[in-house]
């Protein structure tokens, strides 16, 4: 099973932790902030079982997230064999407080 993920912020593409998974070409790391450019290439829509799209959330990219899940609904029904997942990441300031 082959895994895509995108994120619209700097995964952590240089943590050792996904070394094994990188060698063995089972998981791929999209470059940063490349969600939807890869939501709407068919050859990594293709190549990959699974699309994993994470989503770190704040004031300003609202309406770019709301087009991200408007291709990946229409993307889940061009690509039935693909499993598109979502993971949204939200910094709450008040706890820090």
């Amino acid at each position: 099973m082959k895994t895509y993920i995108a994120s619209n912020f700097n995964l952590m593409r240089s943590n050792g932790a996904w070394d094994e998974l990188l060698n063995n070409h089972r998981v791929q790391i999209g470059n940063f902030n490349d969600v939807i450019f890869s939501l709407q290439n068919e050859k990594i829509l293709n190549e990959h079982d699974v699309f994993v799209c994470v989503l770190y959330l704040n004031d300003y990219n609202f309406q770019e997230i709301k087009e991200i899940e408007k291709i990946i609904n229409k993307n889940a029904k061009k690509f039935p064999e693909t499993i598109f997942l979502l993971k949204y990441l939200l910094l709450n300031i008040k706890i820090l407080i």
